[in-house]
C-alpha cells in the first residue's frame, strides 16, 4: 500500500483556492466603487444594495460600517445601528 501524505496535498488545494478568491475581489473592489458613486449622488438605497452584495462576495467588516452611514443617510437610524452593531460584532 503506498503511504497517503496529506503534506503534499494541503499546499496543492490551498493553491487551487487562491484563484477563487482573487477572482472575487476585483468584483467585490468594483462593487465599492459603484457604492461610492451611488452615495455621492445621494442614491443611498443603491449604495446599499451594493455594499450589501460586495459584503456577499468578499465578507469585509467595514462593509458593514458602510452599510450602516448610508442607512443613516437615508435617514433610516434602526437599520443604521443594526449595520453598526454587526460591524462591531465581526470587528471588536
Amino acid at each position: 500500500m503506498i503511504p497517503f501524505r496529506m503534506g503534499r496535498i494541503g499546499p496543492l488545494l490551498a493553491a487551487l483556492a487562491v484563484p477563487a478568491i482573487a477572482l472575487a475581489e476585483p468584483s467585490a473592489k468594483s462593487l465599492v466603487k459603484q457604492a461610492i458613486a451611488k452615495s455621492k449622488a445621494g442614491a443611498y438605497e443603491d449604495a446599499i444594495d451594493l455594499y450589501k452584495q460586495a459584503y456577499d462576495l468578499a465578507p469585509n467588516p467595514i462593509l458593514l460600517s458602510n452599510i450602516g452611514t448610508e442607512y443613516e443617510h437615508a435617514d433610516k437610524p434602526r437599520q443604521a445601528l443594526k449595520y453598526f452593531c454587526k460591524y462591531l460584532d465581526a470587528d471588536p
